[in-house]
């Protein structure tokens, strides 16, 4: 008998090991779901914030220069096309011919009426606009913009159909009894005041005779 109570009693204490083995492994496996479960600290969330921050902060500073660019760009279009018209105007009239030629804006209600001028003066200053004198200056020959402008019948104010208004300024200088040369270039006023929406002002040069 007595070797049967020991033999139960030595199961009875292996099924209690057993068991305790089971419950702290139980145990264990719980903490550690907890830890996996437990989410981000504050660290790693102002991490991540800052890690945001940054890559918005790009971002936006692309789509600004984007929004400029393409303001640039309808700038330098719309003043493109306000040299090319006087230099069209010029060209449809005979070279030896010095009469005015009318121009009106797009002002409303009332749009502005102004003239170009094609007299001719004597190289290398012409008549018109100051021209860039300085043959070591890259442009040599060009519309000056450090130069105040010249006034009618060599410039006006033009206003776009936009909304925005333009200077326009041109130079007729003689080349040969009958031919010219025509240089004009113009800017939007005040888009000198925002370096981030500037546009360097076009310049074209034609030679006007028969």
């Amino acid at each position: 008998m007595g070797g049967i109570d020991g033999d139960a009693c030595r199961a009875r204490a292996g099924m209690g090991l057993e068991r305790d083995d089971m419950e702290l492994m139980m145990k264990m496996r719980m903490r550690k779901s907890t830890r996996q479960q437990r989410g981000m600290s504050l660290i790693e969330l102002m991490i991540a914030c800052f890690i945001l921050a940054v890559g918005m902060t790009g971002s936006l500073a692309m789509i600004l220069m984007a929004i400029a660019g393409n303001n640039r760009n309808k700038l330098d279009s719309t003043a493109t096309m306000l040299a090319q018209l006087v230099i069209e105007q010029v060209n449809v009239r005979p070279a030896n011919s010095d009469a005015n030629i009318p121009v009106t804006d797009c002002l409303q209600p009332v749009p502005n009426n102004f003239v170009i001028s094609t007299v001719a003066g004597p190289s290398p200053t012409g008549a018109g606009a100051p021209l860039v004198q300085a043959p070591a200056n890259p442009m040599y020959g060009r519309i000056d913009w450090l130069q105040a402008a010249p006034g009618a019948p060599y410039s006006f104010n033009y206003a776009a159909c936009d909304g925005s208004t333009y200077d326009v300024r041109w130079n007729v200088m003689v080349l040969g009894p009958q031919t010219k040369l025509v240089t004009v270039s113009a800017r939007r006023i005040g888009s000198s005041n925002n370096l981030r929406f500037f546009a360097i002002p076009p310049q074209l040069r034609t030679i006007s005779g028969p």
